[in-house]
């Protein structure tokens, strides 16, 4: 199987470890395996196992990238149509799921995407005021 994981960056946090353990998994595993980064930031970034394909889109993950057809996702999102360039798309953090949505469907990519969500939601809730 191949899955394609969109990460905005390596730095050291919650989702960025649970990525770089899903990572090996899948490789030990036998998948192939891509990991897409927004931008090539972290003090993780030394840690991607050598077998994962590396991908940089050099874009920050936000409605404008999503949008705009000449952006890093929207071609990386055109790639995803071709034939056997993933069988899935895992996203991390709220943002990212965001931006590869609806870039996913503004390219019509038929490849199921994942989206998961990394935070203490108790303490997310309590930090949010009215307007939010």
């Amino acid at each position: 199987m191949r899955i394609s994981m969109v990460i905005k960056n390596m730095h050291g946090g919650g989702a960025e470890r649970v990525a770089l353990s899903l990572l090996g998994q899948f490789i030990d595993e036998g998948h192939v395996v891509q990991l897409v980064l927004f931008e090539r930031k972290g003090e993780l970034l030394d840690d991607i196992p050598k077998a994962v394909q590396l991908i940089v889109l050099d874009s920050s993950p936000a409605l404008f990238a999503a949008l705009n057809p000449l952006s890093g996702l929207r071609k990386w999102m055109q790639s995803l149509k071709r034939w056997g360039d993933a069988d899935t798309v895992v996203c991390f953090s709220y943002k990212v799921n965001i931006a590869v949505t609806l870039a996913g469907l503004m390219e019509k990519v038929q490849t199921p995407i994942i989206l998961t969500e990394h935070n203490v939601f108790s303490k997310d809730i309590a930090e949010r005021n009215i307007l939010r």
